[in-house]
């Protein structure tokens, strides 16, 4: 979840929220859908399509805030303007696509 949708004081909250909400949801949901669909199957695939249409209505909604300058002294060698490193992670190096190499790495990786 990127700061960019939830302030940085709140993301330690905000990620335990979206945590609890899929716990219960993968142990509510199939019980749930068990009782639909003994009720009707119709009524259980007529759920599902207005959730999708819910969760994209949603999904549209959200609207990033914009981020915050980094100042000049922050940056790190080779990073791009304003990004950040996330805390305890300045030593890891970022991981790269095999596409980025060559194509012919790319092409071992996929014939493996």
């Amino acid at each position: 979840m990127p700061p960019t949708l939830v302030p940085a004081e709140l993301l330690p909250s905000a990620m335990t929220l979206r945590s609890i909400a899929s716990q219960t949801a993968q142990v509510a949901g199939p019980a749930l859908g068990g009782l639909l669909y003994g009720t009707s199957a119709a009524l259980v695939y007529l759920l599902a399509a207005g959730a999708c249409g819910s969760a994209c209505g949603c999904v549209l909604a959200i609207r990033a805030r914009p981020a915050v300058p980094a100042r000049v002294g922050d940056a790190q060698a080779g990073a791009a303007p304003g990004a950040q490193a996330a805390p305890g992670l300045e030593s890891v190096a970022p991981i790269r696509s095999p596409w980025s190499r060559s194509p012919s790495a790319a092409s071992l990786i996929c014939s493996a």
